[in-house]
């Protein structure tokens, strides 16, 4: 695992580059999540369905989703 540190001269200069980093590393995560849902779902597409659905899922936005959604970024 990559780390790293640094120094900040005020406490909003370290919140703002945490936030950075935060945002880079989800994003990181997302596109890893969509490469492998995509090759999942090439595979799950293969097999018979069932004529009844067999559970629910319920996705959740995170807040920074919500605000992008509210915002059109996508």
């Amino acid at each position: 695992m990559l780390t790293r540190s640094a120094s900040c001269p005020d406490r909003e200069t370290a919140q703002w580059a945490t936030q950075q980093v935060v945002t880079v590393n989800e994003q990181a995560v997302r596109r890893w999540l969509a490469q492998n849902t995509r090759v999942r779902l090439t595979r799950e597409a293969a097999w018979p369905s069932p004529e009844e659905p067999v559970g629910r899922v319920q996705l959740e936005e995170t807040p920074t989703q919500a605000i992008r959604s509210a915002a059109g970024v996508t």
